[in-house]
């Protein structure tokens, strides 16, 4: 599976790490067509966690924010502190779910972003390439 991800919506992510004092939450709006994904809009979620280097977010808000979703819901994407890596956390949970889970940071001002995928039990790291 391959991602595709438009300047645009990089371009807002970035936007939206760089005004946040707390991890960003994002549903990823794209559609899946012959291993190929392409995320066509993001969609803010409320992060109510307490800590600054963690995320949470209401049953309730993830509902409404999965109405607006125009194509299909295909994954969700989180802001890290310093690095893409997975935390023991985004492991337990991406193995509980069947969408992609994308995790950014800023270094140096540049978006660094990652991809990750359960296939067969097994946790695949994705390619991401940019769209037109």
């Amino acid at each position: 599976m391959v991602i595709k991800l438009k300047e645009t919506l990089k371009a807002e992510i970035y936007s939206l790490i760089m005004c946040s004092k707390r991890e960003v939450v994002l549903l990823l709006d794209g559609k899946k067509e012959k291993g190929v994904v392409g995320i066509h809009r993001v969609i803010p979620l409320k992060n109510i966690a307490r800590s600054n280097f963690d995320f949470m977010v209401e049953q309730k808000d993830f509902m409404l924010a999965k109405k607006k979703i125009l194509h299909k819901f295909v994954g969700l994407f989180h802001s890290h502190i310093s690095s893409n890596n997975l935390s023991e956390r985004d492991i337990l949970e991406l193995k509980k779910t069947n969408y992609i889970w994308m995790i950014g940071y800023v270094c140096n001002e540049n978006l660094m972003l990652d991809c990750y995928h359960l296939d067969n039990g097994e946790i695949n790291k994705l390619k991401i390439l940019q769209d037109e």
